[in-house]
């Protein structure tokens, strides 16, 4: 036997290894490369706090912008919900200590039941995930949960994870040019 067959499966090995890391940095790039600009988070965020509609929960008030499709909600359909936790001063000034960012796909099923599969992203005030959660559940018309499920995700850091993060938040992400002419009722 020669050395030449003998290193065969160890060179086979190392060039699929390189594949894979030059794969992993360039999914990497292309993560780092897609994520807002420190500007258009903070204009995004300052306008879940001028716009967002209020509702109290046991762990703060959340100002939430939401947007359907279709906008009709009998029918299958996702949901997108863009909230800032948070509570009011003593006079009356609304401070946020984090952002939940919230995807759904609603699905009747042939029992007139509600499928839902769930994203939630918990982040920081500079946009960065803290923790993020996926969960099935089944609910009745009048929202009596009849399953509800915890699925697995990925890491924080993982590219895909943070792939899924920008994909989510293209419809809140406002161009430069268009910053100053959104209406803030097209949420």
């Amino acid at each position: 036997m020669n050395l030449k067959n003998l290193l065969h499966p160890w060179i086979q090995f190392t060039r699929i290894m390189s594949l894979i890391l030059c794969i992993l940095c360039a999914s990497l790039t292309q993560a780092q490369s897609t994520q807002q600009t420190p500007e258009t988070w903070n204009q995004i965020v300052q306008k879940i706090l001028k716009n967002g509609s209020d509702m109290d929960s046991y762990d703060g008030t959340y100002r939430t912008l939401s947007v359907f499709q279709p906008e009709d909600k009998e029918q299958t359909h996702w949901a997108k919900y863009l909230s800032a936790v948070g509570a009011a001063d003593s006079e009356g000034t609304f401070h946020a200590w984090r952002i939940h960012a919230v995807f759904e796909n609603w699905v009747l099923n042939e029992n007139q039941q509600w499928e839902i599969d769930q994203w939630l992203y918990v982040l920081n005030m500079q946009g960065q995930i803290q923790r993020l959660s996926h969960y099935f559940l089944k609910e009745e018309k009048d929202g009596h949960v009849l399953e509800h499920r915890q699925w697995a995700t990925g890491s924080i850091q993982d590219p895909i994870e943070q792939q899924r993060l920008e994909q989510f938040l293209q419809a809140w992400m406002p161009t430069s040019e268009s910053l100053s002419s959104i209406d803030p009722n097209e949420f």
